[in-house]
């Protein structure tokens, strides 16, 4: 519950430093901030699951190519597919 209330905080907290910026470009980074944040997330909820489900970050549902590699990448624990 504390990963999930502090990840929604430091979204909450970019919004609100930034919300004087309201160009394109500001509110893309919003996004691609909060989309980067729950990924995170979830990722972390994987590895903390691991023990008891045995699947690896990088086999979040949805993910795009680039960040499977990346999740590869960072793991500790490399996929051995």
């Amino acid at each position: 519950a504390n990963m999930c209330r502090e990840t929604r905080q430091l979204v909450q907290y970019a919004f609100v430093y930034t919300a004087d910026r309201e160009d394109d470009k500001a509110k893309e980074w919003r996004a691609e901030l909060s989309y980067r944040a729950l990924i995170l997330l979830r990722a972390a909820m994987f590895v903390i699951d691991y023990p008891t489900t045995g699947r690896l970050a990088s086999d979040i549902p949805g993910l795009e190519e680039t960040e499977i590699k990346y999740l590869k990448q960072a793991s500790i624990l490399k996929s051995s597919r």
